[in-house]
């Protein structure tokens, strides 16, 4: 369990050190994707476990693509659509679009890269922290602690992070609001993670959800 907690917390602690200390969204990328959520699981699965791309793929949980399709792309859907209508309701009350524009251009996001920006937040977010959290982690904490253990510890780990940009973007009570949602729904993809032995329905879900977000970021924000 100590390894597993380690994997948790070097997370908030990259995220913290390079987009809140360094104010610098390439390090995140590298820190968080590629080294954390792609070399990490290889190394592991491949190099020390000695399993082949086939069963590291198996053990992620690639598999049930044809099952978890349509039902991931539904609530994926109503996932999307109803981030877009949160935020542009509540546009007044959540969107603090000054203070957020000043917090994003610190980070060095903007529009010069605009279409790399929506796919690493759409398409690569999304498949990659699925394949570290609901895919690595998850089966990791399937060898020490009871199934239903295993979905609440992977959500607190997945949502804890969450806590340190949604605070810095929003106020510290509507940080903590986002991260409560991001905690029920990360249960919930966990949960459909055990039910279809598959990473695919939280994949694509996130996905949508993603590109509910990022809908919100060019509408508001890329002007």
């Amino acid at each position: 369990m100590f390894i597993i907690l380690l994997l948790w917390i070097i997370v908030p602690i990259a995220i913290y050190l390079s987009l809140i200390v360094l104010n610098n969204v390439v390090v995140t990328f590298i820190l968080f994707y590629v080294i954390i959520c792609v070399l990490i699981p290889i190394v592991d699965l491949i190099f020390i476990q000695k399993k082949s791309l086939k069963e590291y793929l198996q053990y992620i949980g690639f598999s049930n693509l044809k099952k978890t399709f349509i039902p991931a792309a539904i609530i994926g859907i109503i996932f999307c659509i109803s981030i877009f209508a949160f935020f542009v309701l509540l546009k007044n009350y959540v969107l603090k679009t000054d203070q957020i524009q000043t917090i994003l251009n610190s980070w060095n996001i903007n529009n010069k890269y605009l279409i790399p920006l929506l796919f690493t937040m759409i398409v690569a977010n999304s498949v990659l922290e699925e394949v570290y959290w609901r895919g690595y982690i998850f089966k990791k904490l399937e060898s020490v602690v009871s199934p239903p253990k295993v979905i609440v510890y992977s959500s607190l780990f997945y949502s804890s992070y969450h806590l340190i940009t949604t605070i810095n973007l929003f106020s510290i009570w509507y940080g903590i609001f986002f991260t409560a949602a991001i905690f029920g729904v990360g249960y919930f993809w966990g949960f459909m993670r055990r039910k279809f032995d598959s990473i695919y329905y939280s994949v694509i879900s996130h996905l949508l959800a993603d590109l509910g977000i990022m809908l919100i970021y060019v509408r508001y924000f890329s002007n």
